[in-house]
């Protein structure tokens, strides 16, 4: 449907009512996306910021928000929190409507789920902006470990692939990562160019990478 619709807005040989057709499609399945991603933040928030004081060893107040690149109403500066799906149908509506000549003038479609985004915020304020390496790494694990316990919260066993995670985190807080992993009984592969970075985890098997080709060390 947005190819479709910026299609459309490029070529301008449709006319304002097949354009309406359009706009009557992605309000409904943007409408949908979005609702859906709401709800996503809304179970995984509080599981987030458990997994995030586990993992730094500190409590700070981290939230999830959605981000819209484009504000649906001048008054919405904290992100979408309107959980109603027909609310949402009808703000996107009205969105489209208001864009409909930047749209045109672009040649494809400004406001919608494509061009929104998820935003982390540590201590109420953008941690991509202000938090610390480490903090940001903690942060990331920790919306790892946060959608773990959710997938097994939905009865479904998931395996984690974490890459480097030595980087930007003291020892303390890789113990308490592993520690965390153990907690949830996850299947976990860790990658590290130094073993002995996880020397301390019990009931563990290595694997050693070389030239490409993998083996049980």
């Amino acid at each position: 449907v947005l190819k479709q619709r910026n299609s459309a807005l490029r070529e301008n040989t449709f006319g304002g009512q097949v354009l309406l057709v359009f706009d009557e499609a992605f309000v409904t399945y943007g409408a949908k996306v979005i609702f859906e991603r709401l709800r996503f933040i809304k179970e995984i928030s509080a599981l987030f910021g458990f997994c995030f004081m586990r993992v730094y060893g500190e409590e700070q107040k981290v939230d999830l928000c959605y981000k819209i690149n484009k504000e649906f109403d001048a008054g919405n500066k904290e992100g979408l929190k309107q959980e109603s799906l027909g609310d949402l149908e009808q703000l996107l509506k009205e969105s489209l409507r208001r864009s409909y000549k930047e749209d045109c003038l672009r040649g494809y479609t400004t406001i919608g789920p494509h061009t929104d985004d998820f935003c982390i915020m540590l201590m109420q304020k953008e941690a991509h902006k202000y938090a610390s390496q480490g903090q940001k790494k903690a942060l990331l694990l920790s919306e790892k470990l946060a959608e773990v316990e959710l997938l097994k919260n939905q009865s479904i066993e998931p395996v984690l692939l974490l890459d480097e995670v030595k980087s930007d985190l003291d020892d303390q807080k890789i113990e308490h990562l592993f520690h965390q992993l153990l907690m949830s009984g996850c299947q976990s592969f860790v990658t590290t160019t130094t073993p002995k970075d996880v020397d301390f985890i019990e009931n563990k098997e290595n694997f050693e990478i070389v030239s490409g080709s993998i083996a049980a060390s």
